[in-house]
């Protein structure tokens, strides 16, 4: 028997055995799915086309067995025609009764009726450190499968999954009730700015195109007829009967530890607490929160320790395994992972059942075609990515990484090992097989990490240098943890009175695991925010993976791969490095999409990045997750200056994230700003943790000069400095700036009113290029002559009103002017250059580009 390859008796290493993968005849139709896909996403591929490369890949069954790369290749050609026409069915072709088609571009008033597929799930809204502020209640969401819809003309039949939003709680529905909703029914809209998640492509290629918000719970409503959905009601009563018992007894605790145990048992990954999961995201360990493979195997893992102590045989034991991973499976969010790991354990158990070799390349190529059939999209799903390149990395990376660590530690092989001749004693024949599966585990989270980083990387911004290792420490935990969920469902299940006793245990396990991540997430450099890579680049970087893994396979001297290295190192550093912060002879200012808000970014001719103001009303952390993710696409590592207008929470909500997130050098108030924030306000604590943190704020007032470098002149027009007896109002005190560079201008007004508008209109000399409007384009007495002063050629407007809603004449001021609203436009970009003045929105209207006069 050869020890891994050859034929007879020979010994093949198996780094030149020949991949497993080839001997896998669903291989390359797995691959070719995908390649199919990915190609029909990127460009659509005729039918005819499709056809054509389908039919010549069928040739591929003329191949002689024994030209085995050939053979694959060809094979793999013949799948992605069917892949591109899975795609093109599952992303472009929608029912003529789909809800898409009564909705025009702007969102209606409607009522839907249809069937509840997902139980509520209700979450409060995180603002960052100012949330206590914002007044904004839970928030309720699940999803119905329409059935119809209310017109003029009475209700009409339609298809199609609606997202739904409550802006109150609502709990008292269950999966497989009819219902009816009324609220505003819109298509799922693009991001509003860059580096921002596409949500409406997520949502898209789910199969998820329209959104209904609802403003209260009264608005949804249960219908008793026609019969609701049994086998939906019988899964949720499933659910709700394992949730009760696996939280009973379980004390609650305010380190958020029940969340964490809902997530990794049960699979509600939304309800995890906020510090527990940023503490799995930073330490690169966040696969342990959802329900995965990982889960599924450990489940496995479980049921085979159970059925081997009560002394069932192996094939008895493989049914039993089977039967509670797929029941665990069905209870469990239909994820890629999950889809995966379950049909793996089914293969692997059908094997020990009828006696048959295990394929592993084989069937892990069974569950990609399987999932890329159901639903092709699932293949820019990161779960789905993340699932199939570590299961791949751990297969065939996984040896080579184990030689590396071998030799670094100076081990003897796996090979040497099995011919060795130990001496008598239990410890020199337990050490090798303690010291291999050591190597072992280290290998294996090695070899995920390598593959995995670069994919978290496109998708989150994040890298875990250490995210290897923190696996490593966080495993036991982990296991520990679900081994005694597991077990306290199953004895729940047998002697409900088990609970007093395992529910202490469990709970305790849990808060032990949090506490362990955090303090994981506490190291310095354990995880760090870089701008999101292209994707080009992540697939350079896994082709010289897999080269350096197949090179010896290939008859490929350590040349071809390191040469490949070398470009892709070059590749990421050019990007990384001078491919977005370099010198630009341009004054860039960004007003960004946040609602009612304001958040504008300044980018410099010197590379130096300025914020104007950053906030909003809406309940989210819009420095967290909207202008941190612009910064980092932009290339931005550090912030210059931040000048925050007044002490309103809107313009300054995100404040405090933007400095968690990167280092701020200098920090701009007005003395007004102090004034106007009292004791227990929302501006106070903002001091107060500027305060605590040492940071040195400087107070500027009407006649400073912020900044005049490059050519760039940044003058504060407003406010005076404050006056006994004449206090302004917050609004009244904007810091009101305005930027100079080649000629050019942009006028920065905060939220400044009708006081400080005659003020400025008396004392003159306000012309700019381009004007921001004071207060989100509110209107009082003085705004269009304030206008008129400014004389600007283009008017940008920073609110979370669209201008259909607009009724406040402003829409009738423009006349002839170019105007933006961020609400409708997204992101508004204005350059200032020696050519002129260049605006650009991110969601545009009109014309994507568009010069002023």
């Amino acid at each position: 028997m050869p020890i891994v390859g050859g034929q007879g008796d020979e010994y093949v290493p198996f780094r030149q055995a020949r991949p497993d993968v080839l001997r896998a005849p669903l291989a390359p139709i797995a691959i070719g799915l995908a390649a199919g896909i990915a190609v029909d996403s990127y460009h659509a591929v005729p039918l005819i086309v499709a056809l054509g490369v389908f039919a010549i890949g069928l040739a591929g069954f003329a191949v002689p067995a024994h030209r085995a790369g050939l053979r694959f290749a060809i094979l793999g050609l013949a799948a992605v025609g069917p892949g591109a026409m899975l795609h093109d069915h599952a992303y472009r072709d929608v029912p003529e009764n789909h809800l898409v088609a009564h909705l025009g571009p702007e969102p209606r008033l409607a009522a839907v009726t249809g069937t509840l597929l997902s139980p509520p799930i209700t979450s409060q809204p995180d603002a960052g450190a100012f949330t206590r502020w914002l007044r904004s209640g839970p928030r309720t969401r699940f999803v119905i499968q329409a059935e119809t819809i209310d017109t003029p003309n009475g209700p009409v039949d339609v298809t199609g999954v609606v997202t739904v939003y409550v802006r109150e709680p609502q709990l008292n529905l269950r999966p497989g009730e009819r219902i009816k909703a009324f609220g505003w029914l819109s298509t799922t809209r693009p991001p509003a700015n860059p580096g921002a998640f596409d949500w409406a492509k997520h949502q898209h290629r789910r199969g998820m195109f329209v959104t209904l918000f609802v403003k209260n719970a009264a608005a949804v409503r249960p219908i008793d007829s026609p019969p609701q959905n049994v086998w939906i009601r019988l899964r949720d009563g499933l659910r709700r009967w394992t949730m009760r018992a696996l939280f009973e007894d379980v004390t609650p605790d305010e380190s958020g530890a029940e969340t964490l145990l809902a997530a990794m048992i049960l699979g509600q990954r939304s309800q995890v607490d906020r510090a527990i999961n940023d503490a799995f995201l930073r330490t690169g360990t966040a696969h342990f929160l959802a329900v995965s493979g990982v889960h599924v195997g450990i489940l496995g893992f479980f049921v085979w320790m159970a059925c081997g102590l009560a002394g069932i045989n192996r094939r008895t034991a493989a049914v039993v395994i089977a039967a509670t991973v797929l029941i665990y499976a069905v209870l469990a969010e239909p994820r890629p992972s999950i889809i995966r790991a379950t049909i793996l354990v089914l293969f692997g158990m059908m094997t020990i059942i009828i006696r048959r070799p295990f394929s592993r390349s084989n069937w892990v190529a069974a569950a990609a075609i399987l999932i890329l059939v159901w639903r092709p999209t699932d293949l820019f799903d990161i779960g789905f990515q993340l699932s199939f390149a570590c299961v791949l990395a751990i297969a065939h990376l996984e040896p080579h990484v184990r030689d590396v660590v071998r030799k670094g530690f100076r081990l003897p092989s796996d090979d040497v090992l099995q011919l060795q001749v130990l001496p008598r004693g239990w410890w020199p024949r337990v050490l090798p097989r303690v010291t291999t599966n050591v190597v072992v585990a280290i290998s294996t989270a090695l070899s995920a990490w390598l593959v995995a980083t670069p994919i978290i990387a496109l998708y989150f911004g994040r890298v875990s240098p250490l995210g290897w290792f923190n696996s490593l420490i966080l495993l036991p935990p982990v296991m520990f943890v679900m081994f005694a969920g597991f077990a306290k469902l199953l004895l729940a299940l047998i002697i409900p009175a088990s609970s007093v006793l395992t529910g202490p245990m469990l709970a305790f396990a849990t808060v032990v695991l949090a506490a362990i991540a955090q303090w994981l997430a506490g190291i310095p450099g354990v995880s760090l925010e870089v701008p999101s890579p292209p994707v080009w680049w992540v697939w350079l970087y896994l082709a010289t993976v897999v080269l350096w893994t197949t090179r010896l396979w290939l008859r490929l001297s350590w040349r071809a791969p390191a040469v490949l290295t070398v470009v892709t190192a070059i590749a990421v550093a050019g990007w990384y490095g001078g491919g977005l912060r370099g010198r630009d002879d341009v004054v860039t200012v960004h007003v960004l999409s946040v609602g009612d808000g304001s958040a504008t970014v300044i980018e410099l001719p010197d590379g130096k990045t300025w914020l104007y103001d950053v906030g909003s009303l809406s309940a989210y952390d819009v420095g967290r997750r909207t202008v941190l993710p612009f910064l980092r696409q932009a290339g931005v590592d550090r912030i210059d200056t931040i000048v925050l207008s007044h002490a309103n929470l809107d313009h300054y909500s995100g404040a405090l994230s933007i400095a968690d997130g990167l280092p701020v050098d200098k920090w701009i108030l007005s003395p007004h700003f102090d004034a106007h924030s009292p004791p227990n306000s929302p501006g106070r604590h903002l001091l107060t943790e500027l305060q605590r943190r040492g940071v040195a704020i400087r107070n500027v007032t009407a006649g400073a000069n912020l900044g005049a470098t490059d050519g760039v002149t940044i003058e504060t027009l407003w406010p005076p400095p404050p006056a006994s007896g004449d206090a302004l109002s917050p609004n009244e005190s904007s810091l009101v700036l305005r930027i100079r560079f080649a000629g050019r201008s942009v006028l920065l007004c905060g939220d400044i009113e009708e006081d400080a508008e005659l003020a400025l209109l008396q004392r003159g000399g306000l012309e700019a290029d381009v004007l921001v409007l004071p207060h989100h384009g509110s209107v009082v007495s003085t705004t269009e002559a304030f206008i008129e002063s400014v004389g600007p050629t283009v008017l940008v407007r920073s609110s979370g009103q669209p201008d259909r809603e607009t009724i406040n004449g402003l829409l009738d001021m423009i006349h002839d002017r170019t105007y933006f609203n961020t609400a409708d436009d997204g992101a508004v970009t204005v350059r200032l250059g020696p050519d002129g003045v260049t605006v650009t929105a991110f969601r545009p209207r009109g014309n994507t580009v568009r010069r002023a006069r």
